[in-house]
């Protein structure tokens, strides 16, 4: 039988131009999934620290003004409400002593 060949031939400029276009899309991908991360790392680390600290705060200013009757809930890392704890009991020393003078 007959016999023969066909060749097909397409320029690689336009493929490869698409796979670079396809990288630069993957890479932007990847940076815009990385801030959203970065983002959202920065916001949940705000309110486990910045959010106690503001309460404790508060509460500084409450012993300043002799208003420190209620519990705060501070929330946040074990340092921060060993702090809250330590002001707590700094606070229930001075009013214990502020009894006993008068």
């Amino acid at each position: 039988g007959p016999s023969g060949a066909v060749f097909v031939y397409q320029p690689l400029e336009p493929l490869q131009e698409n796979l670079l276009l396809n990288r630069r899309l993957i890479a932007l991908w990847i940076i815009l999934f990385l801030v959203i991360i970065t983002l959202f790392g920065f916001y949940i680390l705000s309110r486990r620290i910045v959010r106690p600290v503001h309460e404790l705060i508060k509460t500084t200013e409450k012993i300043g003004a002799g208003k420190f009757y209620e519990s705060a809930d501070v929330g946040g890392v074990k340092e921060i409400n060993q702090l809250y704890d330590a002001l707590r009991k700094m606070y229930v020393e001075i009013e214990s002593g502020r009894k006993k003078l008068g």
